[in-house]
């Protein structure tokens, strides 16, 4: 449900749900005052979706921040945060919650407690969705200060570097984080890519392997080393054929 309540917002929002009603009955006038009743039905449950999901994650984060501070290394709450981390950036890009509201409410937080590292964090997510990748590096730099063990922290960095094309340094992020995190998958097939894009080949074959070890269901992930297993076979044959 999580991973696809924002395609169906989607939907909703481009007006595709009149094309599933059966209109047989409705006068023209009728249609056109449910359309115009539904739009704003529609608005006004998205505001308050919107109020009551980021008041959740706000709640969350903030426990979690407190609950660290006392047990550093307390699994349940480390997982907690990476869950919380993961909502709010499918709701950012999904257009449930906005990033304007999100950075207003880290900067309340980080101005009581300029050492929440995860507020930083999530405020440079909400910058990277906006496309403000300065001000996005900045807060997430800020937030490797105070979360450097966080594998989110430095995913972040890497997606950034990745999306201006800084590919050396998204590799250097996106290889600490998934040593943070060598059981996501995510994070290995971003390192597989970053590999692949710097021509490391070999090194891209063992990343995609070993995250096809953990989904091996993940069929972008499959053509990739496929291609990259005939590319150096090719380029093996080649250097054979020289000689």
């Amino acid at each position: 449900l999580e991973e696809d309540f924002p395609k169906l917002v989607d939907v909703l929002r481009r007006g595709s749900l009149e094309r599933h009603i059966d209109w047989a009955g409705f006068s023209q006038q009728q249609r056109s005052q449910w359309i115009t009743d539904y739009d704003l039905r529609y608005k006004i449950a998205t505001m308050l979706l919107k109020g009551h999901t980021e008041r959740g994650w706000l709640s969350n984060l903030i426990n979690c921040f407190e609950g660290l501070r006392m047990m550093p290394s307390y699994a349940p709450l480390i997982e907690m945060q990476s869950k919380c981390l993961a909502d709010v950036e499918n709701a950012l890009y999904g257009g449930l919650v906005g990033a304007e509201n999100i950075i207003e409410a880290m900067n309340r937080q980080i101005a009581g407690h300029p050492d929440f590292g995860t507020a930083w964090l999530v405020k440079s997510i909400a910058l990277r969705v906006k496309k403000d990748t300065a001000a996005a590096i900045t807060s997430g730099e800020k937030a490797l200060e105070y979360i450097p063990d966080i594998a989110e922290a430095h995913d972040n960095l890497a997606l950034i570097y990745w999306g201006i094309g800084q590919i050396d340094k998204s590799a250097m992020y996106s290889v600490t984080a998934a040593k943070l995190k060598p059981d996501d998958a995510r994070l290995r097939f971003n390192v597989a890519e970053a590999f692949e894009a710097q021509n490391r080949l070999e090194e891209a074959i063992v990343e995609y392997r070993a995250m096809l070890r953990l989904r091996p269901g993940y069929i972008k992930a499959r053509e990739k080393l496929n291609e990259l297993l005939s590319k150096t076979q090719e380029s093996m044959s080649s250097s054979n054929g020289e000689r």
